[in-house]
């Protein structure tokens, strides 16, 4: 008989949250994905500027990802958790905000707000008292994740129907562990 402490079941608890919210997402962005590459191979690319590329598949855009790995200052947590903010973007820009009949896709724009929370909250957490530090870095981020016209457009149009779409957020005891992005990756 295996016994499981507390603390492995509330992290499993963490874990089995964020898996399902990305499980969630995942399916919804699968569509998006498909209809982006296809329509990529049928036009010059239109969508270039918005998904932008990524070669190694990790939800990342490469000059994003390269960016993040050039702050060698950083610790490999404070990296990893500008990582996970970067995917939640690149999920944004993936995503399809719309239903088929035009109106917000309550979905789609909760489960990246819950990404959102699960992200700022790692880089909280592995920023620790350094906020100035992080303000910097999230700072940096958000202007390389959004640096074409399509990007900040579609972050201000997040933005916007974030006020008009209800919203249940995701409440995380202290000390919570939402950081996810360089556990995924083992």
């Amino acid at each position: 008989m295996t016994i499981i402490s507390p603390v492995e079941t509330k992290e499993k608890s963490n874990l089995t949250k964020y898996q399902n919210i990305r499980m969630k997402l995942s399916r919804i962005l699968k569509n998006t994905i498909v209809t982006a590459v296809f329509a990529c191979s049928l036009t010059a690319c239109g969508n270039k500027d918005l998904i932008g590329f990524d070669e190694d598949q990790n939800e990342i855009r490469d000059d994003v990802d390269a960016h993040i790995e050039s702050l060698t200052f950083l610790t490999p947590d404070q990296r990893d958790s500008l990582s996970q903010m970067a995917q939640v973007y690149q999920h944004l820009f993936m995503a399809d905000l719309y239903t088929e009949s035009k109106q917000p896709n309550e979905v789609v724009i909760n489960g990246i707000r819950d990404e959102f929370e699960f992200a700022s909250n790692c880089m909280l957490q592995s920023f620790g008292a350094n906020r100035e530090l992080f303000k910097v870095e999230f700072k940096t981020l958000r202007r390389k994740a959004a640096d074409t016209d399509a990007r900040a457009d579609r972050v201000k149009e997040f933005s916007k129907l974030t006020e008009v779409v209800p919203y249940n957020p995701t409440h995380f005891e202290d000390n919570e562990d939402t950081c996810f992005y360089a556990k995924s990756k083992r």
